[in-house]
């Protein structure tokens, strides 16, 4: 038995060091990816993930379904993430 509870979200704005970033991407620079940056990009992710569920552990849910994660990257050398999904209560028979 599932019962929804309704939308939870997360957002979250990193500023990004130019000249370190730059530098590392070139040492980092393998295959045509640049892992430091990928890095960077999933710690960010494992954050607002952990951010969602613990919005809707407060709000009394104990699963989050349907979770869209959005990555934009800014002229103003800023990275937002923003999180959305819905707060479930799953009651095991």
């Amino acid at each position: 038995n599932t019962k929804r509870i309704g939308l939870v979200s997360a957002q979250r704005v990193y500023g990004l060091n130019v000249v370190k970033d730059f530098f590392s991407a070139i040492r980092d620079f393998v295959g045509g990816r640049v892992n430091n940056i990928e890095s960077s990009i999933q710690d960010a992710t494992n954050e607002i993930e952990l951010e969602l569920k613990q919005n809707a552990f407060l709000l009394g849910a104990n699963m989050v379904m349907g979770v869209n994660i959005q990555h934009t990257f800014a002229s103003n050398n800023m990275l937002s993430l923003f999180a959305v999904g819905t707060a479930i209560i799953n009651e095991e028979e």
